[in-house]
């Protein structure tokens, strides 16, 4: 981001006639900077960022099988028979696991320093 003194000095370097590259020697800012503040002095629309056209994801393709299939919804989905067949059959009951949340392991040598 441009401080106000440098935009200013931007636009007085610019009126004076001197080039983008001379304008990023003086003030010692990136080329594609000044361009952009240039931009912007014409056009403020043209000088924003636009979002790019949505590509088409991997899953995309698959998408009307993968909602046919979680048409339970949140929470709910459909039990392999033969899953609660065997769970009946040895007493328990099957439940969902949650993702745990795992610090990685560190392991502290020597020239650590804590």
């Amino acid at each position: 981001m441009l401080t106000l003194e440098l935009c200013v000095e931007i636009v007085a370097l610019l009126r004076q006639g001197v080039s983008i590259r001379g304008i990023v020697r003086q003030l010692s800012c990136s080329r594609q900077t000044i361009r952009r503040y240039i931009r912007m002095q014409d056009s403020p629309a043209k000088a924003r960022y636009s979002a790019r056209f949505p590509r088409p994801g991997k899953l995309d393709p698959f998408k009307p099988y993968i909602l046919e299939r979680d048409v339970y919804g949140d929470g709910r989905h459909r039990w392999n028979p033969l899953l609660l067949a065997l769970a009946e059959k040895y007493g328990f009951t099957p439940r969902c696991a949650g993702l745990i949340a795992q610090r990685p392991r560190v392991k502290l040598s020597d020239s650590t320093v804590i």
